[in-house]
C-alpha cells in the first residue's frame, strides 16, 4: 500500500480564510458597475496583448469592448 501523506490546517486558520474570503466579497460587491466594467475592459486589453504576443498568433476576433472613458468617475 503506499504512503499517503495527510495534510492537516489548524481549524482557526481554515476559518481565518472564510472571514478573509467573506470580506473580500463583500468589498467587491460595494464596487460600482462603472468600476467593474472598467476593471473588465482592462483585463481585456490583458487577455488581447496575450493573445497577440504568442508565437503561433492564433486569430481572434475578440475585440476589447470600446467604453469611453467619460463614463468612468471614480469618486
Amino acid at each position: 500500500m503506499k504512503n499517503l501523506m495527510v495534510i492537516t490546517m489548524d481549524k482557526n486558520y481554515l476559518l481565518h480564510v472564510a472571514d478573509s474570503k467573506i470580506a473580500y466579497h463583500k468589498k467587491k460587491a460595494k464596487m460600482s458597475y462603472e468600476e467593474k466594467v472598467m476593471i473588465i475592459v482592462e483585463l481585456q486589453k490583458i487577455k488581447n496583448e496575450f493573445i497577440l504576443s504568442r508565437k503561433d498568433k492564433i486569430k481572434s476576433n475578440k475585440k476589447v469592448w470600446n467604453i469611453q472613458a467619460r463614463f468612468y468617475n471614480p469618486t
